[in-house]
């Protein structure tokens, strides 16, 4: 339901901001794609993540994620995915989710849930250990990204595929 602009170190705040209608969804998947050039220092942080409703704000870091995979490293609870303080643009953060691409994490939702917002960057850890790589995609899914959700019949002969004989 979103994909991000190409976010690199020139980026301005080197972040965006995410504000994203949920309505019905039962399962929420943050995703960091390495933006197409490799996962060389691509350290990045999803802040002040949120999940809103009739209910009020949930603090999305106070729900244990059903899974959460990272290219390197493991994916952090408010802290980046090299055990420093969370720190996108300059600015340190709190409360955030630190990982590094190509990450996908999985969460159901509580009923009721209407909108996901957070601020999603590339982190100070990475950012300054090199004048290349970092950078990154960020996506939210409500389906699950792993899984074709359809598919288109494609036919060919055993010669088209290099098979020769009976």
């Amino acid at each position: 339901i979103f994909k991000s602009q190409f976010i690199n170190r020139r980026t301005p705040g080197q972040s965006v901001d995410i504000d994203l209608d949920i309505t019905g969804a039962k399962k929420l998947w943050l995703v960091m794609d390495d933006g197409g050039d490799g996962i060389e220092y691509d350290h990045a942080d999803w802040l002040n993540p949120r999940l809103s409703g009739p209910e009020g704000v949930t603090n999305l870091t106070q729900i244990r994620w059903r899974s959460a995979t990272a290219g390197w490293g493991k994916t952090m609870l408010n802290q980046s995915v090299a055990g420093s303080p969370l720190n996108v643009g300059g600015q340190d953060y709190a409360d955030g989710i630190g990982t590094h691409s190509t990450s996908i994490i999985e969460y159901s939702l509580p009923p009721g849930c209407t909108r996901f917002t957070a601020r999603a960057g590339l982190d100070r850890s990475g950012v300054s250990q090199s004048d290349s790589g970092a950078s990154v995609h960020f996506l939210v899914f409500t389906r699950d990204p792993r899984v074709a959700t359809a598919s288109t019949p494609v036919t060919l002969t055993f010669r088209q595929l290099g098979l020769r004989g009976a």
